[in-house]
């Protein structure tokens, strides 16, 4: 009798919490069982890439075209494991790296879940200081899916940091899919993902997550999570804005143009 109320009431336990998360409205980040998402209240300091990046060129700094391995000399390993596999680079124990001198508001790169059976995730990283100070912003399959279905905006290594999402938090895709490429950029306070070339198509899916924290890094990288969803062709773009670089080029061209007046006025005369 003891036994058959204690499952009555484990069965009713159950049901309640997942009636509370239905009535939440969003999904439950299984990467983070027991660690409850906690969305930023404010953002503090002044806001890095205050303008879009129209300037800088988006250019793949690594295609992993080469032998199964290590990422090599170009990549630090700041978390779990991360390693090339079949030319693409896939992150193992919430692996996170970091590309050695990059920084930049734009980053991009081909993500596939490879028909990952269980949960796992790819991630793009922004700002980074260190693994609790660093912007994160994941694509994740779960529940079996073996395709994207959930994507997080997320601040740390997977969030593990106090305050630990901004934005959307941890929300669901419009639809899931099974490769894209991901593009994330930071403007003032948002980070909008992007997702294009949609399982081979010309589907888009774009969702911002708004309120990003300044973290005090400048880094870029990418981080995975099982080892079987993979990056591949990661790209970024100069740190630089569109609205300082014409202004640092203009006066940097007017000196330059008095300059060689002056050089040209200064040889007439001695010729003279």
């Amino acid at each position: 009798m003891v036994k058959e109320w204690k499952a009555v009431l484990c069965v009713s336990v159950i049901a309640t919490l997942a009636a509370g998360f239905a009535s939440a409205g969003g999904p439950i980040d299984l990467t983070r069982v027991g660690q409850p998402t906690v969305q930023v209240a404010r953002v503090q300091g002044i806001p890095r890439h205050a303008t879009a990046q129209i300037v800088s060129p988006v250019v793949v700094l690594d295609n992993f075209n080469r032998a199964d391995g290590s990422l090599g000399s170009n990549w630090v390993v700041q978390a779990g494991s991360f390693g090339i596999v079949s030319n693409t680079a896939r992150g193992n124990s919430q692996g996170l790296a970091t590309f050695v001198g990059g920084s930049g508001a734009v980053l991009e790169a081909d993500v596939a879940s490879n028909g990952a059976t269980g949960t796992d995730y790819v991630a793009l990283v922004l700002d980074y200081a260190d693994t609790s100070n660093d912007l994160f912003l994941k694509v994740q399959t779960q529940n079996r899916a073996g395709t994207f279905n959930t994507a997080g905006c997320y601040i740390g290594n997977n969030g593990n940091s106090p305050g630990n999402s901004f934005g959307l938090g941890f929300f669901s895709l419009s639809t899931p899919f099974a490769t894209a490429h991901m593009r994330v950029e930071l403007v003032g306070t948002d980070v909008t993902m992007t997702f294009t070339n949609i399982d081979g198509g010309a589907g888009t899916q774009t969702y911002t997550c708004t309120g990003a924290p300044t973290t005090g890094g400048t880094g870029i990288g990418m981080a995975g999570y099982a080892g079987t969803a993979s990056l591949d062709n990661f790209a970024g773009a100069g740190a630089a804005s569109a609205a300082a670089i014409p202004a640092a080029g203009s006066l940097g061209l007017l000196l330059l143009a008095l300059a060689l007046f002056g050089t040209g006025v200064t040889w007439l005369l001695r010729r003279n």
